[in-house]
């Protein structure tokens, strides 16, 4: 199974496959190519990579996540059928979802962060004197 949202330039699957995985450089979990950040996760069990291409310009804080995300579900999903014969899986809407989960929790974190540094509990005694709390709005 793969997923592409754009044409990359080269072939940098193939580049992480001869230069870092054929030479046994397993430890690693980032490669840097190009314009490429390359991050990947094995499942040993079935002889599986999962792999993640993106910009390096991107922060992407996640990918660490879903790839450990897709490579658990993707084996729970598939594991009677993990043979190296069968090429393609349907992982698509699964895939989507894991994706989805990630971005929103990486969103999350980053709002919470930022709100965090605005409300730093530090008080200015003169504007606390001046201000007064707002009223609820009252029915009438």
């Amino acid at each position: 199974w793969s997923k592409e949202y754009c044409k990359l330039k080269g072939d940098p699957i193939n580049t992480l496959v001869s230069q870092v995985l054929l030479e046994e450089r397993t430890a690693e979990n980032s490669y840097a190519l190009d314009q490429y950040t390359i991050k990947w996760t094995l499942e040993n069990q079935f002889e599986l990579v999962f792999v993640c291409v993106y910009q390096k310009m991107l922060q992407l804080l996640y990918v660490e996540e879903l790839l450990k995300k897709c490579k658990e579900e993707f084996v729970n999903m598939f594991r009677d059928n993990l043979v190296p014969c069968k090429p393609t899986y349907e992982f698509e809407s699964k895939f989507q979802q894991l994706l989805e989960n990630a971005e929103f929790a990486a969103s999350t974190r980053k709002t919470a962060k930022v709100m965090k540094q605005y409300d730093s509990g530090k008080t200015d005694k003169s504007k606390a004197t001046k201000t007064k709390p707002k009223k609820k709005p009252t029915k009438v």
